[in-house]
């Protein structure tokens, strides 16, 4: 990934999200367990795909 795509997602959390989703769909992984794999908090992830959470920590 270039600086220039890296700096779309840390400024446009929509593009971030519509990553998220495709990377989730192409490998056929879960939200619940794309959070444990990548040891982020229960909801995290869910939350922040669902708009409650605007930068994910």
């Amino acid at each position: 990934m270039n600086f220039d795509a890296y700096l779309s997602l840390r400024t446009n959390p929509d593009l971030l999200k519509a990553q998220i989703q495709k990377k989730l769909r192409k490998k056929q992984i879960t939200i619940t367990k794309a959070e444990r794999l990548s040891g982020m908090g229960c909801g995290s992830l869910r939350n922040f795909i669902a708009g409650h959470t605007k930068n994910p920590t």
